[in-house]
């Protein structure tokens, strides 16, 4: 790798400006880029509350619909639910649950197919990416029976950590035949049940905690206690109402996605602002003692255009 040796660096000849320009320059430095700082502080908050205000609306909208009449259920995660709804637990949203396998290297099997890991998993959307992707080789009748489907469900059962825990959901929309790695489990979505609607649900379930409760942990290592984490109790819509809920919440992930683009925009562009500011600072392309725009002022009007 190429680096830079000290005997070179110095031999480098600069133009330094008096010191009392030194400090000009350092004091002008100190309060613009403070000022930037904060700005991007604020925009990183923003970001924050943006994930916190999509999973109160994900679990509110799961547990409650919209406008329906609602009663208390006496359910310490679930506390109010539509009165129309049916109580029942999380297995009855299911057909089955089946463990992934992790195949052998390419080409040594029947059938080479890609198999999805938890790595692969886009967690905030619920969906798979399609980075770095990986071919396994399995038995054609493993693949005949386990391969996913569209709409099947894939759960994280092995693996978390102190901040992500265990037991992350996504659906499959690929074409099918692919298989999936021994951390996770293919889910089955029961007849009735609407397959996007499954996300939500199980999505909420996770930011609401209630997943936390099925977490053992092993050997520096989280897994998800399957039966007892079907087993908790759930109240479920009818079919219709569950397209109508999943169809929202696309639709809220959709505009909660834009102002997070925004954001991170915003905060790319005072990055990028801060770094040339010093650089004409401290380079003389700017009279320090002269009286200017604040840049972060600057700053904020440019990023009102980027919106």
């Amino acid at each position: 790798m190429p680096r830079t040796e000290w005997q070179s660096l110095r031999e480098i000849t600069i133009a330094a400006p008096p010191e009392l320009t030194q400090r000009a320059i350092a004091d002008y430095l100190d309060h613009e880029t403070a000022e930037i700082d904060a700005l991007i502080a604020n925009q990183l908050d923003a970001l924050r509350l943006l994930s916190r205000r999509w999973e109160s609306e994900l679990v509110r909208i799961v547990q409650t619909g919209a406008g329906n009449e609602i009663r208390a259920t006496g359910v310490d995660t679930w506390p109010q639910a539509p009165t129309t709804w049916r109580q029942t637990r999380l297995k009855a949203t299911i057909i089955s649950a089946r463990n992934g396998a992790w195949g052998t290297e390419p080409g040594t099997g029947e059938v080479n197919a890609r198999c999805i890991r938890v790595a692969d998993f886009d967690k905030i959307h619920g969906s798979i990416h399609d980075m770095n992707t990986t071919s396994r080789s399995y038995p054609e009748a493993i693949v005949s029976e386990s391969s996913l489907q569209l709409g099947d469900l894939i759960i994280e059962k092995s693996g978390g950590g102190p901040t992500t825990p265990v037991g992350n959901v996504v659906r499959y929309t690929g074409p099918g035949g692919e298989m999936y790695s021994n951390f996770v489990a293919r889910i089955k979505v029961a007849h009735g049940v609407h397959s996007a609607y499954a996300l939500r649900l199980h999505q909420a379930l996770y930011a609401s905690g209630v997943t936390t409760r099925s977490i053992k942990q092993t050997t520096g290592i989280q897994n998800l206690d399957s039966t007892s984490y079907f087993n908790e109790p759930i109240f479920l819509p009818p079919r219709a109402e569950q397209q109508r809920i999943a169809e929202h919440l696309e639709g809220r992930r959709h505009d909660i996605d834009e102002l997070g683009a925004d954001l991170t925009r915003a905060i790319a562009l005072a990055k990028e602002r801060r770094a040339a500011l010093i650089t004409a600072a401290v380079t003389g392309q700017i009279d320090v003692t002269a009286t200017h725009r604040p840049a972060a002022e600057q700053l904020e009007d440019d990023i009102k255009e980027l919106t």
